[in-house]
């Protein structure tokens, strides 16, 4: 996130909208880092959050309708030390935020990132190409990871999205959480709903 931080008075924009950025600041946009990182948009959002909490203090964001403004405390410590804090042992550690830029992080992303499962870059037709669904769609897969039954072929995965993509996007949704809370190794809908269609008598 520091490489991502302004040195200087700024103004950049998100979808036609001016952002005002201060020296030290910087504009998130969830989605972005959420496919910069491989993580779904509700881990960034823990992660900036916890960034924030009181224990770690390390940001302070501004979230706006367009994006979240973040304030990176104790920046110009940061870049007039060399962003490193000495210990009393006279060893150095790293004081740059976010998974990026962090050695013990960086390693155990990359592990993670050699892990991701099967399905997780799948295209999303127009049906189902929106981050309500990218998320449940996340969580899907990792549930199959947890039960032990992920998907083995990318046709396997194809199959399955273009067979929810016939029920639209909120159906969709519904029975993925549906189909997790219910511990199934598939999906499908909730057969107490409401029908979706009403049979008609044939014509004579």
């Amino acid at each position: 996130m520091l490489l991502d931080t302004t040195y200087k008075k700024k103004t950049v924009r998100i979808r036609g909208i001016r952002i005002d950025l201060e020296r030290g600041q910087l504009a998130i946009s969830e989605r972005e880092y959420a496919a910069r990182w491989k993580w779904s948009r509700g881990k960034v959002r823990r992660f900036l959050e916890e960034m924030a909490s009181e224990t770690v203090q390390r940001i302070v964001p501004q979230k706006n309708n367009v994006c979240t403004v973040v304030t990176i405390i104790k920046w110009d410590e940061y870049q007039g030390n060399g962003t490193t804090d000495s210990t009393t042992n006279g060893t150095t550690s790293s004081t740059t935020d976010g998974p990026q830029t962090d050695t013990t992080k960086k390693v155990k992303k990359g592990k993670k990132d050699k892990e991701q499962p099967l399905g997780a870059g799948v295209e999303l037709p127009i049906e189902l190409d929106a981050d309500e669904f990218r998320d449940a769609w996340t969580d899907w897969l990792e549930y199959k990871r947890e039960i032990k039954k992920p998907y083995t072929s990318m046709r396997g995965v194809k199959s399955q999205i273009t067979r929810i993509s016939k029920w639209g996007l909120g159906r969709a949704v519904d029975a993925i959480i549906y189909s997790m809370a219910q511990n199934y190794d598939g999906i499908y809908e909730d057969k107490n709903s409401e029908k979706k269609t009403v049979r008609r008598d044939p014509q004579i």
